[in-house]
């Protein structure tokens, strides 16, 4: 089954907040789980500076 999301970013988050998000709240095995953590993971699309970040460790 397909899910379609809004494309608009309205916030960013950097990568560790994103994994912090995830650890909590997501449980793999619960598709509802996954799918709530759509939010965070548009807000990390939204990091301009995710890759130099990253590269940057």
């Amino acid at each position: 089954m397909a899910y379609t999301l809004d494309g608009q970013v309205q916030s960013s988050v950097d990568l560790n907040d994103y994994l912090d998000h995830v650890n909590a709240t997501v449980d793999p095995a619960d598709t509802d789980s996954v799918l709530s953590s759509a939010e965070a993971l548009r807000a990390l699309s939204g990091n301009p500076d995710l890759l130099v970040d990253h590269l940057n460790r």
